[in-house]
């Protein structure tokens, strides 16, 4: 009948059990509770029966008696003997979990003592055929208290392979599993080796004696094994951690003659292997990438994830493979079903390997923005690392990512806090909010603050340029702990401090005596930051620099063209004269030009110069590559807001080899040819961004003569063209940095009402001074030249740099100048007599302003100066009352403030009538007949716009002239009483050239 019904289906045996086991429970079931065997026990006979039937006796018994121990364990037996076809049946219903829950019973009660070794066996190979008898297998050797032996090796990788799947983890049960299984290493095929050891990694059994004797015995059998389970032993070691060379250059070699067999999922968990464990075999990790753009299109997206992953932790970029996962990630909507972990390292991926997918990040921050709430916060700070480091300007994600963290701020650890603060300050983006929070929250859990989080806060902090009072305990605490700190937390702390300009002198000593021991120890970057942060605050340490020195001399041919420049820099601006040093960066950087950026091109060339570095290569080096720079610049693609920086390191540059004298070779002059229109242009792209008026030559031909020349005391125009014009500043004006910082009258404010804004937009440009070229102090008399254009002010700048514009000047000194003093070479360092403070710090040099408490102060010959020279010809000397003056004819090649007063003074000659140079008796005595400082800038000559030589002559103002009526010549200096008469008349104003210094 069965047979009619199936047909060809039919199977004979399988019908004579069903029919059997109907026909069992019907003779049960109508003999129920009449027979004693029912009810005690299964009689002999049965238990005789062939195995291949006894589990349909056992269903009987089961379902309806109480079985005794001896018998229940003679059941399991004849169960474990079926084949596996059989069981798989004849498990069918609740007999079997019914049997196997009465044996653990038995177990745990201790009844079954005498059979642990047999019942684990046979539970063991009811497993294997695909029964669950897993759990029976561990209460035996839970309660042998892991004496029982698994005798079998196929038994062991079978009690294993279901440990694992249950994730059970019973440390005896573990144990004798692991014994077990390393004495039956050499019976067990590949397979089931690795079977063993992706077991044991999932229950994380890190046995270095098995996992050593698998690895031995697996290297001999890998051909053996299929592609997915080579990724699966990769897996398995890389998930124990178990970097093992001799085992994984077996696999790469064995997966590389099969890779093409490679599905994608064991493709991701090879490279998974790999990355895992820091082993970069980058022939292998190439072909896997090659193989699986193949079929990415089909990736799931955990296999997406592990290939990006993989192949970031290597620091193996492969643009085409990212791009193409980004490609798939979009298209599948990778990003929705992506964990927010995973979603985190997803991003963290393309970040490490720079690899910018817009669409692919667009979606991940659209998808923080939707459900930021379930992102916890050391997921945040990665994500806003990962926008950062590519780049990706996404206010939006970057406000979520703020907003959310302001509310988590208080469940943020030392690290979490620092690393949100780095991730935002490398984005530029300078959340005052958040920032403050995070500051004020760390401070409340300082003391928990590694030195790396340490340094990461205040560096952040200086990127953004946020200073706050809280500042003051992250000094404090880095004092305190600066030894703990490595040799780039304390490089961090000191450029942070230096780039907010703040002075704690605490810190700079603490951070000396960090360093100084563990210089050998600092990279190329932490040399040259820890020596620049020093030159920045003006804080000369000679025992730091002479270790920085030392340090830095071996490792030069190792620092980057920035590097070298930011260290020339420092011990240049801080007047270190390491000429050992100086010329091995000048040969090094010879090397290395052309990767030097413009403004490490005017570093190095100014540096060189100031220390007074004798050889040339390293100057032709610098003008060549500048001139090659200048040449290759796409003028169309300059912008308004890069113009001006550029436009400084430009002339810098020539300036700095003006200063050197090594103008006059052909690299130097080929770079000053190419500067001009590179200049210029900047000019123009300038004044058209400002939309200035065009010139009209015909009014400003005619400004100065329309013009008023005021009230006593009041400037005026000496000479006007279309696009410059030089004005004459009376004492007690000042050439303003800014209006809202002058301390005398200010000049900017005249020259608006000459150059009305609107049309002349350079005049209120604080950036550019106003137009003006060079300043003169509020004392001082004479002229001054201010460009009303941009294009105007390059020019003028660039002839300033290269020594085309000619400032000279008349000065009265106290005694007699020796005739053949003709220069002073001395450094000038500015001090601010009154140094303000900021919640705490005293602010530094290059911070300070008059609008900032300053009241003036004067500059100071001091090596930490800046490189000033001063040209001097001894026109006359005379005399007054019985005391000795000097008549001096001035020519500066640099303008540093007060440089000719600091430079008088400095060789014991200090101008008359300086109340910041002389002493207070001398000042009130000079006072009583020259009502001011003797200083008087009388020439200009420079170039206009077609380069014509232009010159504006300025005579003394009445009262210098009315001091020198009161000057008299030595009886037989004939020389001197000449002189001093044409300057009386006005007729001695000449080039300073044109002067004969008297004998």
């Amino acid at each position: 009948c069965l047979k009619a019904q199936c047909g060809t289906t039919f199977d004979f045996q399988k019908s004579v059990f069903v029919v059997l086991h109907l026909l069992l429970v019907a003779i049960v079931d109508g003999c129920q509770g009449r027979h004693k065997w029912c009810r005690t026990g299964l009689p002999g006979p049965l238990v005789l029966l062939p195995p291949r039937r006894m589990p349909e006796k056992v269903k009987v018994v089961e379902s309806h008696a109480v079985l005794r121990p001896d018998l229940a364990v003679t059941c399991l037996s004849s169960w474990a003997a079926l084949k596996r076809e059989e069981a798989l049946y004849s498990s069918q219903g609740r007999s079997l979990r019914k049997l196997l829950g009465a044996l653990e019973a038995l177990v745990a009660e201790g009844r079954l003592d005498d059979h642990l070794q047999n019942i684990a066996s046979c539970a063991i190979r009811l497993t294997a055929k695909g029964l669950d008898a897993t759990s029976l297998t561990r209460r035996c050797l839970q309660a042998s208290k892991g004496k029982v032996a698994v005798v079998d090796g196929r038994d062991v990788v079978t009690l294993a392979w279901n440990l694992a799947k249950s994730r059970e983890r019973d440390a005896a049960v573990l144990r004798t599993l692991a014994e077990s299984a390393r004495k039956h290493i050499n019976s067990t095929n590949a397979a089931g080796l690795t079977k063993l050891a992706w077991s044991f990694a999932l229950l994380e059994v890190k046995d270095s004696n098995l996992l050593d004797a698998i690895s031995k015995a697996l290297q001999s059998r890998l051909t053996e094994l299929s592609p997915w389970r080579l990724a699966r032993c990769a897996w398995s070691f890389a998930r124990l951690q178990r970097k093992d060379i001799d085992l994984f250059d077996a696999i790469a070699q064995q997966s590389l003659t099969t890779i093409s067999s490679f599905s994608l999922e064991s493709l991701s968990r090879l490279a998974w292997a790999f990355a895992t464990l820091g082993i970069e075999n980058r022939v292998l990790l190439h072909t896997i990438g090659k193989q699986a753009m193949t079929n990415l299109d089909q990736a799931k997206p955990q296999e997406l994830l592990n290939i990006a992953w993989s192949f970031a932790v290597l620091g193996l970029g492969e643009p085409d493979l990212f791009h193409a996962v980004a490609r798939t990630a979009t298209k599948q909507q990778v990003v929705r079903a992506l964990s927010p972990r995973s979603l985190c390292k997803l991003a963290w991926s393309f970040a490490k390997t720079e690899c910018l997918e817009v669409d692919l990040f667009s979606e991940i921050g659209m998808r923080v923005i939707q459900s930021r709430a379930a992102f916890e916060p050391s997921m945040l700070i990665n994500l806003a690392w990962s926008f950062a480091v590519l780049g990706v300007n996404n206010s939006e994600f970057l406000e979520a990512v703020g907003e959310e963290s302001m509310t988590k701020l208080s469940d943020f650890s030392p690290q979490e806090l620092s690393n949100l603060m780095w991730a935002f300050a490398i984005a530029q983006r300078g959340d005052q909010k958040l920032f403050e929070a995070a500051l004020k929250q760390g401070v409340e859990q300082l003391d928990r603050f590694e030195p790396r989080d340490i340094s990461m806060t205040v560096w952040a902090c200086a990127t953004i340029g946020f200073c706050a009072p809280e500042l003051t305990d992250f000094a404090r605490e880095s004092s305190r702990r600066l030894n703990e700190f490595n040799p780039q937390e304390i490089s961090n702390v000191a450029w942070a401090f230096a780039k907010l300009e703040l002075l704690d002198e605490n810190l700079l000593q603490a951070i000396e005596e960090a360093a100084l021991p563990k210089l050998l120890d600092f990279a190329p970057q932490g040399l040259a930051n820890l020596a620049w942060s020093y030159a920045t605050l003006s804080a000369p340490s000679p025992r730091l620099f002479q270790g920085v020195s030392e340090a830095a001399l071996p490792l030069l041919h190792e620092f980057r063209p920035q590097e070298l420049s930011n260290l020339a820099w420092a011990f240049a601006a801080l007047g270190v004269d390491d000429q050992e040093l100086m010329r091995a960066i000048g040969s090094t950087s010879v090397t290395k030009i052309e990767g030097f950026s413009l403004q490490g091109l005017a570093n190095l060339a100014w540096s060189l110069s100031a220390l007074n570095v004798s050889e040339s290569e390293p100057f032709e080096a610098i003008a060549e590559e500048l001139a090659s720079k200048l040449k290759s610049m796409s003028l169309t693609e300059l912008s308004p807001a890069s113009c001006p920086g550029e436009a400084v390191h430009i002339t810098g540059t020539l300036w700095a080899l003006n200063f050197a004298g090594e103008l006059d070779g052909l690299a130097a002059e080929l770079a000053r040819e190419a500067a001009r229109p590179v200049l210029l242009r900047m000019g123009a792209i300038l004044d058209a961004s400002a939309s200035t008026v065009k010139l009209r030559p015909a009014s400003l031909l005619t400004l100065a003569a329309e013009l008023p020349r005021g009230q006593e005391g009041d400037p005026w125009v000496e000479l006007d063209l279309p696009d410059r014009l030089v004005l004459h500043k009376p004492s007690g004006w000042e050439v303003d940095d800014a209006v809202q910082l002058a301390v005398g009258r200010p000049l900017s404010g005249y020259l608006r009402s000459l150059l009305p804004e609107h049309q002349w937009p350079i005049v209120s440009d604080v950036g550019h001074q106003f137009g003006f070229l060079h300043r003169l102090d509020v004392p001082s008399s004479g002229l001054i030249l201010a460009a009303k254009t941009y294009e105007a002010f390059y020019d003028l700048q660039l002839q300033l740099s290269t020594g085309g514009i000619f400032r000279d000047y008349v000065v009265l000194c106290h005694g007699w100048v020796p005739p053949e003093t003709t220069e002073v070479s001395a450094r000038i360092q500015f001090t601010p007599e009154d140094t303000p403070e900021l919640s705490g710090w005293r602010v530094s040099e290059s911070r300070s302003s008059p609008g900032n408490g300053r009241k003036g102060a004067p500059s100071k010959v001091q090596r930490e100066g800046r490189p000033s020279k001063t040209m001097l010809k001894v026109l006359a000397h005379l005399e007054r009352a019985g005391r000795s003056y000097s008549l001096v004819g001035i020519r500066i090649s640099t303008g540093r403030r007060h440089q000719i007063r600091a430079h008088t003074a400095h060789i014991g000659h200090p101008t008359v009538s300086d109340f910041k140079y002389t002493n207070a008796t001398q000042f009130q005595a000079d006072s009583q007949w020259c009502p001011r400082n003797f200083l008087h800038r009388y020439r200009l000559a420079f170039q206009d716009r077609t380069g014509s030589t232009r010159e504006a002559l300025a005579a003394l103002p009445p009262e210098l002239a009315a001091v020198l009526q009161q000057l008299e010549a030595p009886v037989a200096d004939r020389a001197s009483a000449e002189v001093l008469r044409s300057w009386r008349n006005g007729a001695g104003l000449r080039d300073w050239d044109e002067y004969r210094a008297i004998d």
